[in-house]
């Protein structure tokens, strides 16, 4: 586990406020993306061919973005609210490629509250050297203790 996604104590429905956020760093490697593309079967050549992504418009190989995806599900999972959460549904909008070798900057705060379904609504954000990259929600249910 990298340091960025060390589980803490999970939250519960009740212990969570909105506002309460956390941020989460990771660096995206060539390791992850070919671990990734065999995990997922998802090997188009626009993340593991430097020759092929040369002649698309982002010039270099890119990560997924569904490596992404899992990466906000790791900070959910291990952090906000932490480990017992069950997602629900996710909606990320990709603005940025990012790119191998690439640090990002997972941020995941707390929108809404849904007692009546004990829900969470989660606003996510993505950013890497300061740029937004994706942006979207998370829908969980936080752990019961």
């Amino acid at each position: 586990m990298t340091a960025g996604s060390q589980p803490v104590e999970p939250t519960t429905f009740e212990e969570i406020e909105i506002g309460q956020s956390i941020r989460v760093e990771r660096t995206v490697d060539q390791d992850m993306i070919c671990v990734f593309a065999d995990l997922s079967e998802d090997h188009n050549p626009v993340h593991l061919d430097a020759d092929f992504a040369a002649t698309t418009k982002f010039r270099r190989p890119i990560a997924h973005g569904a490596l992404l995806c899992a990466f906000v599900s790791a900070a959910i999972a291990n952090r906000l609210p932490g480990s017992g959460s069950i997602y629900v549904a996710q909606d990320l909008r990709f603005k940025r490629p990012v790119y191998v070798g690439s640090s990002i900057s997972i941020e995941v705060s707390v929108a809404e509250k849904i007692p009546d379904k004990r829900q969470v609504l989660l606003n996510v954000t993505v950013e890497s050297s300061g740029e937004l990259v994706a942006v979207g929600s998370s829908l969980v249910i936080p752990p019961s203790q």
